[in-house]
């Protein structure tokens, strides 16, 4: 497990909108993440309904050998739990990380703090399944705090986009 846990000058409601959204993707800031690890390329599906489901699409893994074609990669995650200013998400399918470790969820939590801002928790529940664990385990998991920051900050991003788009339209109508 690998819990992450920020501050954004967003309000929560907005950090919420932007959960129930589909995902926009930008390309990974860590370089750790750039190196060998898959990048979401899009993301489909919305809501935070208990069954509502996102389906991630990743690049594709390119095998080294010779004529390999390239391997289409893909997650689907569902909401499994939620109550306010929580979501849990399962991880119903995964030909994305599964070779390296075992995603069962990502729980997220948000909440106000002073200043109109919130307070974002991502905790990633997995199991490590490489080994030697004195390896990979502390390479899995400064990946998954990579990986929490990486999803915590996508929907900042959104939430912060969402909150200028409603304020350039709040500035329109009090023309």
């Amino acid at each position: 497990m690998k819990t992450l846990e920020r501050h954004f000058g967003v309000g929560p409601a907005r950090y919420e909108a932007a959960l129930a959204a589909p995902p926009r993707f930008a390309a990974p800031e860590p370089v750790f993440l750039k190196i060998p690890f898959p990048h979401p390329q899009k993301a489909e599906g919305s809501g935070l309904d208990v069954g509502d489901d996102r389906v991630i699409t990743f690049n594709p893994r390119k095998s080294l050998g010779i004529g390999a074609r390239p391997t289409p990669r893909s997650m689907r995650l569902v909401v499994a739990e939620r109550a306010p200013g929580r979501v849990l998400f399962r991880v119903e399918r995964d030909t994305t990380l599964a070779r390296w470790l075992d995603l069962g969820s990502a729980e997220v939590t948000w909440r106000p703090t002073a200043g109109r801002r919130t307070e974002v928790t991502w905790t990633l529940h997995y199991r490590r399944t490489y080994d030697p664990g004195w390896y990979f385990g502390p390479l899995q998991s400064y990946g998954m705090e990579q990986a929490a920051a990486y999803l915590s900050d996508t929907f900042d991003a959104s939430a912060s986009e969402l909150a200028s788009v409603s304020g350039s339209s709040s500035a329109v109508a009090a023309r």
